[in-house]
């Protein structure tokens, strides 16, 4: 009968995690503004991908909702007020 193959560990590839980008750390609080929405969300940041097609980003799990969401990292700010302001700004420029 023949024997299951091994898997080794060896053979996964080995994964470099960013633990910062632009002055942002993961477990930090941030606010910023998703796409779609209209109102600040305040989320912890849980990883970075600065390699993104669009522009380097930030995933983090939304505190009232429990939602992983991915924003662009120009777009997280330290408070509400900060946030929606960059809203506003970045939605004048589209116009």
């Amino acid at each position: 009968m023949p024997k299951k193959k091994k898997k080794t560990i060896e053979n996964k590839k080995a994964v470099d995690i960013v633990q910062s980008l632009d002055g942002w750390n993961i477990g930090d609080m941030a606010w910023a503004v998703a796409m779609g929405d209209t109102k600040p969300m305040q989320f912890e940041i849980t990883s970075f991908h600065p390699n993104d097609a669009t522009a380097p980003a930030v995933t983090g799990t939304c505190i009232s909702t429990g939602k992983s969401r991915t924003v662009a990292i120009d777009w997280c700010e330290d408070t509400r007020p900060m946030a929606k302001k960059n809203f506003e700004k970045r939605r004048s420029k589209k116009c």
